[in-house]
């Protein structure tokens, strides 16, 4: 299932997967810290040289899982969005294609259908015609004997 290239969206794709990286790295951080260390483990929480307290490494990972698997599933609800559209959009072109195949084969042979009805109806005219004169001719004939 081929996606078409879209300049628009690359740059948005971008972005989460820069931030999926980062993310994963994350995760990747607590996971070690949590197994070489412990459960009970407790981490300095620092923005640049500011200390915000302490964090107890499994807090630190389940934190870290929760916020990235939020975030793959949003990345995951856009991606399948925009399949769903690429898709629906030649789903959507491949049937008007084939219902106007269809059209125009039903119509050729419905043509061909009612020209060859009419055909018979004109060949059944002629008969009934010919039928008729024959029958005033054979009563022309019998009226007198």
């Amino acid at each position: 299932m081929g996606v078409e290239y879209k300049p628009g969206s690359s740059k948005a794709y971008l972005v989460f997967g820069f931030l999926m990286f980062w993310l994963f790295l994350s995760v990747l951080h607590a996971l070690i810290i949590l197994i070489f260390n412990g459960p009970d483990y407790l981490l300095v929480v620092r923005f640049f040289s500011l200390e915000f307290g302490y964090l107890s490494a499994k807090v630190y990972f389940l934190f870290s899982a929760s916020v990235t698997s939020f975030f793959f599933g949003v990345f995951l609800y856009y991606l399948a969005r925009d399949i769903k559209r690429d898709t629906s959009h030649r789903l959507f072109e491949m049937i008007k294609d084939v219902v106007k195949n269809s059209e125009k084969h039903v119509k050729d042979y419905v043509e061909g259908e009612f020209g060859q009805i009419s055909m018979d109806q004109y060949e059944l005219s002629k008969e009934f015609k010919a039928f008729k004169e024959s029958a005033f001719k054979n009563m022309e004939k019998m009226e007198t004997y």
